[in-house]
């Protein structure tokens, strides 16, 4: 717990905080007051189907599952990681980073292990997924057709090496505990984008993805929220 603590306290030392409404660059990348987010819910497509028979011969209950679908319970407590940043969902079932690169495409790996590639001393050059472990690859690029913007998601292959880029948004899970969405999917065209909703799959091992991840955490930053107060509201921001 006091090497909980103490890390806690040197991260909040280290965190650099630009002015409002300032962008900077870091490594070639944007850093920009814009966010990148997405929401888990826990996956119901999956139900049996004697389950599924039952709910609809009773008419009552399928009111009241027609009603749980549209208030899909949030998973939270999955870890993240984008940018160099980590964070794990809260109990909206939300994850957030600060955005740190332009592109209309957005690279999404599910994987519990990957490694770092150290280049010099303790200097990460890369991070790859670990040989043998499983893992998912999505591409998901945001179009515009008639001012109508949506997602078209694709699965991918990581290169031989298995060199993870820089910029994924990578979910620490088995890559069957999460469901992608292969449809379209409608979105808006603000600068904070707001990725399809992903499902998580019953039982997933949640403590075991956070024990396997906490084996490279010390490679991330984590995400600090800051709050700014006005007369009649405040809001929370992410500060990268």
């Amino acid at each position: 717990m006091k090497k909980f603590l103490l890390h806690t306290l040197l991260w909040a030392c280290c965190i650099t905080r630009p002015l409002d409404g300032q962008e900077s660059t870091q490594g070639g990348a944007i850093v920009s007051p814009s966010t990148i987010s997405l929401f888990l819910v826990l996956d119901t497509e999956n139900a049996s189907r004697e389950k599924a028979a039952h709910t609809l011969s009773t008419p009552g209950r399928l009111v009241h599952t027609l009603v749980k679908e549209e208030l899909r319970r949030p998973v939270p407590g999955l870890w993240a990681a984008y940018g160099g940043m980590c964070t794990f969902s809260d109990y909206q079932g939300q994850i957030s980073f600060p955005r740190r690169n332009i592109d209309e495409e957005v690279t999404l790996l599910v994987t519990q292990k990957i490694k770092p590639i150290i280049f010099s001393g303790s200097t990460v050059h890369r991070f790859t997924v670990a040989e043998g472990a499983p893992y998912a690859l999505y591409t998901m690029v945001r179009k515009n057709v008639r001012d109508t913007f949506f997602w078209e998601i694709q699965h991918g292959e990581l290169p031989p090496n298995r060199a993870i880029s820089p910029f994924a948004l990578i979910l620490f899970a088995k890559p069957e505990e999460i469901h992608v969405p292969n449809d379209l999917i409608v979105t808006n065209g603000s600068p904070n984008l707001l990725l399809p909703t992903i499902g998580v799959a019953r039982g997933a091992n949640l403590t075991l993805n956070t024990l396997l991840f906490f084996k490279v955490n010390q490679f991330f930053a984590p995400v600090v929220h800051a709050y700014r107060y006005t007369d009649d509201r405040f809001a929370t921001l992410l500060m990268p």
